[in-house]
């Protein structure tokens, strides 16, 4: 007795041994179904449409098709990324993570810049060290949102660096003329 299983190796091998020429002729040129061949087992028909061999343009139509596909999804995934920036949904876990740390690290780098004429040294190198350390983790995730912390905070510290650095060797010049 024969089984539905050695019926459908029969079938497809017989089907695979036929000539080339048979299978296309019984090919619809857009559709890819079969006409003239009888369909017993219609799993079998797009196994065999895949063993035929496919044109240039057939294959450069499909690659097209992919890179589409993927282009779409990934301008999808960076404008939800936009819109929510703190709902990391779509972002793994360690993406989310990072953007986190490093929108934490940006807002340390701002305010320490603008208490940094307070107390200047010590905040000057917390805002420097904090803002190199977000722009770093920013590199790392497709949000951005945040980076304009990390970026003001690091200007405002090297103009006031420079500003401090100025003042230091014009009062070392003053004491020396004043002194001398």
């Amino acid at each position: 007795m024969r089984t539905p299983s050695s019926i459908v190796s029969e079938e497809k091998s017989a089907l695979l041994e036929m000539p080339l020429s048979n299978l296309s002729a019984g090919l619809s040129s857009d559709s890819r179904t079969f006409k003239t061949l009888k369909r017993p087992y219609p799993s079998l028909i797009p196994m065999i449409a895949d063993t035929l061999p496919k044109s240039e343009e057939q294959i450069e139509e499909e690659r097209i098709r992919k890179e589409i596909l993927r282009l779409k999804q990934e301008i999808e995934k960076k404008k939800q990324n936009f819109e929510n920036p703190d709902q990391a949904s779509d972002l793994s876990s360690d993406d989310a993570a990072i953007y986190k740390k490093a929108n934490i690290l940006a807002k340390v780098s701002f305010f320490s810049a603008l208490l940094s004429p307070v107390i200047p040294f010590p905040l000057i190198i917390v805002s420097l060290v904090t803002g190199f350390m977000s722009l770093k983790r920013y590199r790392k995730v497709t949000n951005k949102k945040g980076r304009w912390m990390a970026m003001t905070g690091i200007i405002l510290d090297f103009v006031l660096l420079a500003i401090l650095i100025i003042a230091i060797v014009s009062i070392i010049l003053l004491w020396n003329d004043w002194a001398a």
